[in-house]
């Protein structure tokens, strides 16, 4: 009977057989034979390749990690014990427990001072990282990286140097390393670590990697390779926020080559952006070469990108204004304006610093196009007088400006040479410098400018000239007289002949007002229709009186218009305004209250007596002068509004 393991044993085991048939085990008892079942004969057998030291046979028997560690730690000890530090290096790396740490490895190959060992442990174990361990990975990525930069600080020492194999090999090592984990490493810890050992190159590299100008360019300035850092900015993926960051460092370190640049980016660059740069080639410090490069580019901005920035313009002023030679400054102070003469500078700032710099043509150009004439005079009489004399003949439309600069210019040159001996040039000067004022002065304007003793020979022909100028002038005034009396003359018979015109007259015309015949009078509701003092009509000549009738009063113009008297009398008070309105009213008004055979107008108020004739002339005057149709009141109304803004409010306010 064959008992089975499961049923539990039958009597106390007694020996084992093996049955060679079916390769099956037997135990067997005092009661019964037992089938043993044989599972994971092989469980333990890595323990016992361990015992024996055969750490692959017992790594390749190990079920799980936890064993594999055990066989690895037992190997990296032996291989570390027998000194071969890779080989324990690697070994180390592929452990995956808490003992030995991370940490206790590290530090006994830094203990025993093998960086290759250490070196070969971090790269392995950087390589076993996951991407879950990423700050792990980034701190021995960075220990590595520094484990490399002594490496190659070691190789340095070397008679051979930097050109040495072994030295270029663990610097291509090195730059082969930043690439494979340029996305491990933290970007500003590396920079700093390649920075610190002096690593340029290697940091170009890294930070070219990652874009990062900005520490690219920091360095180049830092190493003074100029225009290595003008060649990264020139770069068309470079941010301009960087040229406007380093522009003031530059401009000052290479001023040809980083104008050269910015001209070559042209209207891209912010000019505003570029002032703190500009304004340090202002300071006293500068070099010439650096203010005259910073001019360079000003003027392109003026010249070729139009700036009107007033701002730019001023510092401008500010750099012409520090050369010796004022050229330059008074050929900008012309040019520098808009359209409409106005500059783009401020005039004021440029002639406070000109006057700070002792820029005297520039003080007397800037006081000229303020409009200044008589300070830029006194000014330029001090420093040259035909500047003066061009500064007087500046305001062509003033006459009487133009002579009071030119007296200003004649007082001093009489008075700059008071000794007696230059008495006799004096006066030649003088004369000569009236021939030079195209007749704005005379002998007789600067004669008391001289001592009262003083030989009068050297004015004669002045004098003289003088003289026959005024004949000319008084022959002239003469003509003027006989032609204005001519001219009176013939106004005065075209006066009296306008009084004797005569013009035939349709007594069925009609008025232009009212539309009723002339015959027919007014309408009777228009106002002021009973100006029964207007008895007369004129048909000749406006207000000119005709002969008493039945016919009622009109007025005939020149252009054929004709209208009733009241008609007119309210056409013209419709044209004009207020007062003059309530003056025709009021002469209206004394003339209907009037008897028919009055000669004489009672006062009124404060209005004296007056003959009635010239009652009705002055009415006439104010009402007859033009035909209110085609005169020149009409013309005036062109831009009056239809609607008053009064009325037009009043009419707002209707129900």
């Amino acid at each position: 009977m064959v008992g089975s393991a499961a049923r539990g044993l039958a009597g106390t085991p007694m020996g084992l057989s093996i049955d060679t048939a079916s390769s099956t085990i037997l135990m067997y008892t005092g009661e019964a034979l037992h089938e043993v079942s044989v599972r994971h004969e092989s469980r333990d057998m890595w323990r016992i390749y361990l015992a024996r030291a055969e750490y692959e046979q017992a790594a390749a028997h190990c079920d799980s990690v936890d064993q594999k560690n055990v066989v690895w730690t037992e190997q990296a000890e032996a291989a570390f014990n027998n000194a071969d530090y890779m080989q324990a290096a690697r070994l180390f790396a592929r452990l995956d427990t808490m003992k030995p740490t991370f940490e206790q490895v590290a530090l006994r190959f830094v203990d025993i001072g093998n960086p290759a060992a250490l070196h070969e442990f971090l790269i392995c174990k950087l390589e076993a990282l996951t991407a879950d361990d990423r700050a792990q990975a980034t701190m021995v990525a960075t220990w590595l990286t520094e484990l490399q930069l002594d490496q190659i600080n070691r190789a340095l020492l070397n008679d051979e140097g930097e050109g040495g194999a072994e030295c270029q090999g663990l610097i291509d090592q090195l730059r082969s390393f930043l690439t494979q984990y340029r996305d491990v490493l933290d970007e500003t810890t590396t920079s700093a670590l390649l920075a610190s050992y002096g690593r340029l190159d290697e940091l170009l590299h890294f930070a070219a990697m990652h874009d990062d100008n900005e520490t690219v360019i920091e360095h180049l300035m830092q190493r003074g390779e100029v225009a290595r850092a003008l060649g990264v900015l020139r770069r068309p993926n470079v941010s301009l926020e960087l040229v406007y960051k380093f522009a003031p460092v530059l401009i000052v370190a290479a001023p040809t080559d980083t104008v050269d640049a910015w001209i070559h980016t042209g209207s891209n660059l912010d000019t505003r952006r570029l002032m703190p740069a500009l304004l340090r080639c202002d300071e006293p410090a500068t070099t010439t070469l650096c203010r005259n490069e910073a001019l360079r580019y000003i003027e392109f901005c003026i010249h070729h990108l139009h700036s009107d920035d007033a701002a730019l313009h001023n510092l401008a002023i500010s750099l012409y204004s520090a050369k010796d030679d004022e050229a330059d400054l008074l050929a900008y102070l012309k040019q520098a304006k808009g359209p409409l003469g106005t500059p783009y500078y401020d005039a004021k700032f440029a002639l406070r610093l000109a006057r700070e710099r002792n820029r005297q043509h520039a003080c007397v150009q800037l006081l000229s196009d303020m409009g200044m004439y008589q300070d830029a005079t006194a000014l330029a009489i001090k420093v040259d007088v035909e500047l003066a004399k061009q500064v007087a003949e500046l305001p062509e439309d003033d006459a009487p400006l133009r002579r009071k600069l030119w007296l200003t210019i004649a007082r001093h040159l009489v008075e700059s040479h008071t000794e007696e001996g230059d008495q006799r040039h004096r006066i030649r000067q003088a004369v000569n410098f009236l021939k030079e004022t195209n007749g704005l002065l005379k002998i007789e304007d600067i004669l008391p400018f001289f001592p009262d003793f003083v030989l009068i020979d050297e004015f004669k022909d002045a004098i003289c000239s003088s003289l026959e100028e005024y004949n000319r002038q008084i022959e002239d005034l003469k003509t003027e007289m006989d032609v204005a009396t001519e001219i009176a003359d013939v106004l005065r018979k075209d006066l009296t002949a306008l009084e004797q015109r005569a013009m035939v007259v349709d007594l069925d015309s009609p008025c232009e007002r009212c539309g009723r015949s002339l015959a027919a009078g007014g309408p009777p509701t228009a106002k002021g229709a009973a100006v029964g003092a207007l008895t007369t009509a004129t048909a000749a000549t406006p207000g000119a009186p005709a002969p008493l009738g039945a016919i009622p009063p009109f007025y005939v113009f020149p252009c054929n218009s004709s209208f009733h008297s009241t008609c007119l009398l309210e056409e013209v008070k419709d044209l004009h305004g207020a007062a003059k309105r309530e003056v025709i009213s009021s002469l209206a008004s004394r003339m209907m209250a009037l008897e028919p055979t009055a000669a004489t107008a009672p006062a009124t108020g404060k209005q004296p007596a007056e003959a009635v004739l010239t009652l009705r002339r002055q009415l006439d005057d104010l009402i007859a002068a033009e035909c209110p149709r085609c005169g020149e009141s009409v013309i005036k109304l062109i831009d009056k509004p239809l609607v008053e803004p009064g009325d037009a409010e009043v009419a707002s306010w209707a129900i």
